[in-house]
């Protein structure tokens, strides 16, 4: 990948929790609250990320039958639109207000 392309992946990956922290910096009275919310409002989709990363860094290396199926299972099974989709697909709510529920959803989790 070049820098480019990687500074740009990474750019776009940054754009949506941004948007969430400014989000609750925008709508809750102090910071402490909005950091909590924040976290309220990141927490759940912040772990699957983390364990979806973990379950591949943890795969193995591909074999030569692998990867001589992998154009046949990425047509199917491996579809990133079905694997990945979701996720990319996920978008903020500028307008929707942050409350102090998120923050106390935030606690619960510990």
């Amino acid at each position: 990948m070049t820098a480019v392309k990687t500074a740009l992946v990474i750019g776009g990956g940054i754009a949506g929790p941004v948007t969430a922290l400014a989000r609750c910096l925008r709508d809750l009275p102090d910071v402490a609250g909005a950091f909590a919310a924040y976290e309220g409002l990141r927490r759940e989709r912040v772990e699957k990320v983390a364990w979806r990363a973990s379950k591949t860094n943890n795969s193995k290396a591909l074999g030569p039958v692998t990867i001589a199926m992998m154009p046949l299972a990425m047509r199917t099974f491996l579809n990133p639109e079905k694997t990945l989709g979701a996720e990319q697909r996920y978008r903020i709510d500028w307008q929707a207000p942050v409350t102090a529920d998120a923050s106390r959803a935030a606690g619960n989790r510990s």
